[in-house]
Protein backbone atom coordinates (compact mmCIF):
# COMPACT_ATOMS: atom_id res chain seq x y z
CA UNK A 1 0.00 0.00 0.00
CA UNK A 2 1.27 3.55 -0.59
CA UNK A 3 1.77 6.00 2.05
CA UNK A 4 1.61 8.77 -0.20
CA UNK A 5 -0.92 11.79 -0.42
CA UNK A 6 -4.48 10.55 0.24
CA UNK A 7 -6.98 10.69 -2.96
CA UNK A 8 -8.86 13.70 -1.87
CA UNK A 9 -5.62 15.49 -1.55
CA UNK A 10 -4.53 15.81 -4.81
CA UNK A 11 -2.90 19.01 -6.81
CA UNK A 12 -6.25 20.67 -7.84
CA UNK A 13 -7.47 20.53 -4.56
CA UNK A 14 -5.23 23.52 -3.71
CA UNK A 15 -2.67 24.43 -1.61
CA UNK A 16 -4.06 24.78 2.11
CA UNK A 17 -5.32 20.98 1.91
CA UNK A 18 -1.59 19.66 0.82
CA UNK A 19 -0.01 21.87 3.58
CA UNK A 20 -2.29 20.70 6.03
CA UNK A 21 -1.56 17.35 5.50
CA UNK A 22 2.20 17.96 5.40
CA UNK A 23 2.06 19.57 8.42
CA UNK A 24 -0.35 16.64 9.94
CA UNK A 25 2.47 14.25 9.04
CA UNK A 26 5.15 16.07 10.61
CA UNK A 27 3.35 16.01 14.02
CA UNK A 28 2.83 12.74 13.75
CA UNK A 29 6.52 12.01 13.29
CA UNK A 30 7.72 14.02 15.62
CA UNK A 31 5.22 12.25 18.20
CA UNK A 32 6.09 9.06 16.91
CA UNK A 33 9.26 7.63 19.57
CA UNK A 34 10.03 4.47 17.61
CA UNK A 35 12.22 5.84 15.30
CA UNK A 36 13.74 7.56 18.37
CA UNK A 37 14.76 4.56 19.85
CA UNK A 38 16.20 2.73 17.07
CA UNK A 39 18.77 5.52 16.99
CA UNK A 40 19.49 5.05 20.52
CA UNK A 41 20.28 1.54 19.86
CA UNK A 42 22.33 1.98 17.02
CA UNK A 43 23.99 4.29 18.97
CA UNK A 44 24.95 2.08 21.63
CA UNK A 45 25.69 -0.96 19.14
CA UNK A 46 28.06 1.29 17.93
CA UNK A 47 29.61 2.43 21.25
CA UNK A 48 29.98 -1.19 21.60
CA UNK A 49 31.49 -1.74 18.57
CA UNK A 50 33.98 0.47 19.09
CA UNK A 51 34.72 -0.58 23.02
CA UNK A 52 35.26 -3.97 21.28
CA UNK A 53 38.35 -2.73 18.68
CA UNK A 54 39.63 -1.61 21.48
CA UNK A 55 39.70 -4.04 23.99
CA UNK A 56 40.56 -6.60 21.21
CA UNK A 57 43.46 -4.41 20.07
CA UNK A 58 44.63 -3.75 23.37
CA UNK A 59 44.51 -7.16 24.68
CA UNK A 60 45.16 -8.73 21.27
CA UNK A 61 49.10 -8.05 21.56
CA UNK A 62 48.90 -9.63 25.32
CA UNK A 63 47.35 -12.71 24.72
CA UNK A 64 49.40 -13.22 21.39
CA UNK A 65 52.18 -12.81 23.08
CA UNK A 66 51.02 -14.71 26.04
CA UNK A 67 50.22 -18.02 23.46
CA UNK A 68 53.98 -17.46 21.69
CA UNK A 69 55.58 -17.67 25.53
CA UNK A 70 53.54 -20.69 26.15
CA UNK A 71 54.33 -22.25 22.71
CA UNK A 72 58.10 -21.89 23.67
CA UNK A 73 57.79 -23.13 27.03
CA UNK A 74 56.36 -26.26 25.81
CA UNK A 75 58.99 -27.08 22.88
Amino acid sequence: MSRGLPRHLNYAAGGDALLHHITDQCRLLIADEDGLTTVEYALLLALLVVAAIGVWTSFGAKVRASVARAGFCVT
